[in-house]
């Protein structure tokens, strides 16, 4: 395996790491607002 091969494999993997790690936190931090939002709604009802 040459340096530029796996220096791209490894740029390729550090890409996808990165993309899933912040798919992941703005869709946990989209559920925890809506969780927030229906709590309030929740309490407002009370």
């Amino acid at each position: 395996m040459s340096l530029s091969n796996y220096m791209s494999q490894s740029l390729y993997l550090f890409a996808v790491t990165n993309f899933t790690g912040s798919a992941y936190n703005s869709a946990k931090n989209w559920v925890s607002n809506k969780v927030n939002a229906v709590g309030k709604w929740l309490k407002s009802l009370w």
